[in-house]
């Protein structure tokens, strides 16, 4: 039985990473056709003529199709995340295989209330498709009206318009990387739970790279057991992702064979993990990281101020979070640690 699942939990975590691409082209292009539909709509208006009331109908009208845009993209992310959800309980169930015994999966009901009960920064998905939808249109129509009152041409107004769309693209996005990422930890841990008697622990592998924010650094290496409490350190539980754009995983410590009452089996040497610099021991934590890196690197991954801190040894990237996950400021910091 291996001491982790850190291999195979990479593996899962870039196969997820390259399927969120995916779903994420399909929804833009989606946002992109939706784009050249209200910009003909706006180039076939003549606002200097129109009245307000047919200026409020185009609105209506633009709505609409915003709106039916959205209904799509929804469609696509959701049904996505279905086939994610099942993807990532039956490798992982694989991954927790012993000998002929395979790992036990979740019911397809259980994985099914995965996908409808996932909860992204508090809200279901359908919920934030509808609220994009709304922000986009409620723009787009604040875009059109702006220009109006300032007396813009057509194509000045396009512009304008263009630049509210890509900002939309942007946060359709960042909501199709969050879905997929928050759906597949849930049903892997979905999956964890329904063989807990192999587990012996969680632990957060965040990604070695200068996109990870500081609260992932702080929590990158910790360790909760299987009722959630912290191993060594007093960061609360949480399954990622934490944040939008999140990238983290949790992965299953494992019993090892001598825990599980099994001798004469020789246990799994430690391996490795990936990182911006190659392959780097699965023993590495984001500090270590960060020290090979260099006081530029941990500038911009920690902010100037909190990396010198670091660099001063007045604060460890654990002091960078509070007890229940916040991210500190610096003044807190300071506060805190003088």
């Amino acid at each position: 039985m291996p001491l982790t699942q850190f291999d195979s939990a990479i593996e899962l975590q870039l196969d997820l990473m390259r399927a969120d691409a995916g779903i994420r082209y399909d929804v833009i292009q989606l946002l992109k056709k939706m784009e050249r539909e209200l910009v003909a709509k706006v180039a076939e208006g003549d606002y200097t003529t129109w009245g307000k009331a047919r200026i409020a109908k185009q609105l209506s009208e633009i709505e609409l199709v915003i709106r039916t845009y959205y209904d799509q993209a929804a469609g696509i992310a959701i049904d996505s995340t279905t086939t994610i959800a099942q993807v990532s309980a039956t490798a992982t169930a694989q991954a927790l295989s012993v000998g002929a015994q395979a790992g036990i999966l979740p019911s397809e009901a259980m994985l099914a209330k995965v996908v409808g009960n996932a909860l992204i920064q508090g809200a279901a998905q359908a919920a934030w498709w509808d609220r994009q939808s709304q922000d986009t249109a409620w723009k787009f129509s604040q875009a059109v009206r702006q220009g109006i009152v300032g007396g813009e041409t057509n194509s000045q107004i396009i512009k304008r318009v263009r630049t509210t769309m890509d900002i939309s693209r942007r946060n359709a996005a960042a909501l199709v990387q969050t879905a997929v990422q928050t759906v597949a930890n849930e049903a892997r841990m979905a999956t964890f739970k329904a063989n807990d008697d192999l587990i012996a622990s969680y632990q957060w592998v965040a990604t070695l790279d200068s996109h990870t924010c500081p609260d992932c650094a702080a929590r990158d290496g910790l360790r909760w057991d299987t009722n959630e409490e912290p191993i060594g350190h007093s960061i609360r539980y949480a399954n990622p992702p934490i944040h939008f754009n999140d990238r983290c995983a949790l992965i299953p410590i494992t019993k090892t064979w001598a825990e599980l009452g099994v001798t004469g089996m020789p246990e799994t040497k430690i391996g490795t993990r990936a990182s911006m610099d190659g392959q780097v021991s699965d023993k590495t934590t984001f500090a270590d990281f960060l020290e090979r890196k260099g006081a530029k690197f941990q500038d911009e991954v920690l902010g100037a101020g909190r990396a010198q801190l670091w660099r001063d040894g007045k604060i460890t990237l654990a002091d960078l979070t509070s007890g229940n996950g916040r991210p500190l400021t610096l003044a807190q910091l300071r506060a805190k640690r003088g």
